[in-house]
C-alpha cells in the first residue's frame, strides 16, 4: 500500500519481526476504493504493535483515530504543496514529526525552522530525489524548457547544479 517501496513484508512478516520500533511507511494518496484494505492493515499494525507510521495521505490519520490507534505519527508530505503555517495543525493533530518537501525553496525551509512550532523536522539533504511521482510538472516543464520531443517515460535522469564540479 506504499508508493516506491524498497522492500516488501507482508503483515505475517512483520508480525514475525516483532520489531515495534520499526517505522512504517504508507506514503501512498489513495483512492476510495483502496481504504477498505488501508484500514483493514492499520487494524492488522495496531494488533502487532507497530508505534510509527510515516504517512503521506491524511486517510490514514483520519482511520488510525476511527480504529482509536494512536501510533507515533510522521507526515511525509511527499510532493504535496505544504507550508510552515500548517505546523499548528499538525501539532493540533498529534503529528509530531514532518518530512519536508523536496521541492522547498531556501526561504521556505527557513520558514519551517523558524516556526516549527514543537514539531520535529525531517528533510532530504543529498541523495537521488525521485520526481516520478511529484504532483509538480517538473519532468513536463524540462522538457518544453529544452523542447525535447522524445517520450521520457522510463528514463533515468541525474539532476546537478550548473556549479557542482562532480
Amino acid at each position: 500500500l506504499s508508493a516506491r517501496p524498497t522492500y516488501l513484508l507482508s503483515l505475517k512478516q512483520l508480525e514475525e519481526l516483532n520489531c515495534p520500533k520499526l517505522a512504517i511507511s504508507l506514503n501512498n494518496l489513495y483512492v476510495d476504493d483502496q481504504l477498505p484494505e488501508l484500514t483493514k492493515v492499520l487494524k492488522q499494525l495496531k494488533k502487532i504493535n507497530i508505534r510509527t507510521i510515516i504517512f503521506t495521505d491524511f486517510a490514514v490519520k483520519q482511520i488510525c483515530d476511527e480504529i482509536s490507534y494512536q501510533p507515533e505519527f510522521v507526515y511525509s508530505s511527499e510532493t504535496l504543496a505544504t507550508n510552515y503555517s500548517q505546523l499548528p495543525f499538525y501539532k493540533h493533530n498529534k503529528i509530531n514529526e514532518v518530512v519536508l518537501p523536496r521541492e522547498l525553496f531556501w526561504n521556505e525551509i527557513n520558514d519551517f525552522c523558524k516556526y516549527k512550532s514543537n514539531v520535529k523536522l525531517q528533510m532530504q539533504a543529498e541523495g537521488f530525489s525521485l520526481m516520478m511521482h511529484s504532483k509538480w510538472t517538473l519532468l513536463t516543464n524540462f522538457q518544453k524548457q529544452f523542447k525535447i520531443k522524445k517520450d521520457l517515460t522510463n528514463q533515468m535522469f541525474y539532476l546537478k547544479e550548473e556549479t557542482r564540479k562532480l
